[in-house]
């Protein structure tokens, strides 16, 4: 192979696993951003992920937090601010103990448990890739 070929056929291959990295980029889920490791990011009344630590309020032995001292007192007063629901089974999910994904928006969505999100992930993947 002369040194003309060895350049097109370099350029070939870099040029097609180009396109194969587009393709596997373009087919990620684009409303997912990932799992929230810091969960004192997250306020949990107005359920947002946010960019610096919140306030952290204790109930019983759980620790939940808040962006300001209006979401501190419905934490500490409102079960129903402490439940999330998870989107694949629709079961209730406390707060303070679930998996939590960041959506759309600094959504935060609240899972069950890891199986849970890692299917939620896999449905916006599959719905992506026959949308359109």
């Amino acid at each position: 192979m002369n040194t003309r070929n060895r350049i097109v056929t370099t350029l070939a291959v870099i040029a097609i696993g180009g396109a194969v990295g587009t393709a596997l980029v373009a087919s990620a889920p684009k409303r997912l951003k990932g799992r929230v490791l810091d969960r004192s990011t997250v306020c949990m009344v107005n359920d947002k992920v946010l960019s610096s630590p919140q306030m952290p309020v204790l109930v019983g032995e759980k620790t939940y937090y808040g962006c300001c001292a209006g979401c501190v007192e419905r934490l500490n007063k409102d079960r129903a601010a402490r439940i999330g629901t998870d989107p694949v089974t629709g079961r209730e999910v406390d707060k303070s103990r679930a998996v939590i994904l960041r959506g759309e928006r600094g959504t935060a969505l609240y899972f069950e448990s890891t199986d849970t999100a890692r299917r939620y992930q896999e449905t916006l993947r599959s719905g992506l890739s026959h949308a359109g």
